[in-house]
């Protein structure tokens, strides 16, 4: 991914996100440095072979698109106005 100026092309390299400044020819000007590894959230990861990765227009914030590596399915259950649902049974006592 190229920064909103152009001057820095992102890319990931693993788990983790490098970038390398260009001159305006578009050639590398120094060495890529890794910026940080992407980090996990509980069972969700980056997966590298998608490259579900993109830059915001500011140039400073990243979007990772993050999903399970294991062959186990995750079940999430969302329970919404559970605590209506509360008071309802903590009065029928």
């Amino acid at each position: 991914m190229w920064t909103p100026d152009g001057r820095e092309l992102f890319f990931t390299r693993g788990d983790k996100l490098a970038v390398v400044a260009v001159d305006g020819q578009l050639n590398p000007v120094g060495r890529d440095r890794v910026l940080f590894t992407v980090p996990r959230f509980e069972d969700l990861q980056f997966d590298p072979e998608t490259h579900d990765v993109d830059i915001m227009p500011d140039g400073e914030h990243f979007v990772f698109g993050l999903g399970t590596q294991s062959s186990s399915a995750t079940r999430y259950n969302v329970v919404l106005n559970w605590f209506e649902e509360l008071k309802r049974k903590r009065s029928t006592r």
